[in-house]
């Protein structure tokens, strides 16, 4: 028999990933990060899609490429629509970038 997932209480999801109650619960209407409604009304979420998000959320965002390429947000918003830089993801309105991909974009630049 499987043994049922670790739930986490929305306190302890907002603590670990950083965000608040009411992102946490847009992000459950959305799909983003569904919850377990409880039988008490209260929202759970499954440790392991926590654990996931925690990943998400740590990747590059578009600042954080433009900061370390040290060009504008718009220079790499171009990138991505000329798919030269493809996002891996966006959560909200929150662009990210797989760690792998950036470095193969900067070696293939050749300039970093």
């Amino acid at each position: 028999m499987m043994q049922p997932q670790e739930r986490l209480s929305i306190v302890d999801v907002a603590e670990q990933l950083n965000q608040s109650h009411k992102t946490l619960q847009r992000w459950d209407k959305t799909g983003v990060l569904p919850a377990i409604i409880n039988v008490y009304g209260n929202r759970e979420y499954d440790r392991d899609n926590v654990e996931y998000m925690k990943h998400a959320l740590s990747a590059p965002t578009r600042k954080d490429v433009a900061e370390r390429l040290n060009v504008s947000e718009a220079t790499v918003r171009l990138w991505s629509r000329m798919g030269a830089l493809v996002p891996a993801y966006e959560i909200g309105r929150t662009v990210y970038y797989d760690e792998e991909e950036l470095e193969s974009f900067i070696k293939r630049r050749g300039d970093h």
